[in-house]
């Protein structure tokens, strides 16, 4: 959908361009709200996946079996167990630990050579 819309941006910015008569340009110069908005949404769009490759960090789970703790601590409480491949989010780092997100929410940590940065 994204390159659909990037598409027509570009076809209504060549017709734009070629328009040299005054019927031409009048006939086209109802895309100019159109072709803004396209212009902004895609912007918008970029800026989203922009943040989210810069801020957002995930891993997979390295180790064949992994618990993952209540906190930052090898006496914490377990949450549940994790299994190698699982991709988690990547939250923060704490004093040998980082604390990750699963898919279904559930926050909580894991020693840090048990996850690997992807």
């Amino acid at each position: 959908p994204l390159l659909v819309l990037v598409w027509v941006c570009s076809i209504i910015g060549v017709a734009r361009l070629l328009a040299r008569t005054e019927a031409r340009k009048r006939v086209l110069k109802w895309l100019n709200v159109p072709l803004w908005t396209m212009a902004i949404i895609l912007g918008l769009l970029f800026a989203g996946r922009m943040y989210l490759h810069e801020k957002v960090h995930y891993g997979i789970v390295l180790e064949r079996e992994v618990r993952l703790l209540e906190g930052p601590d090898r006496n914490a409480g377990v949450l549940v167990e994790l299994h190698e491949g699982l991709k988690v989010r990547l939250l923060a780092e704490a004093g040998g630990f980082v604390r990750v997100k699963l898919a279904n929410g559930v926050e909580g940590y894991l020693p840090h050579g048990s996850v690997g940065q992807i």
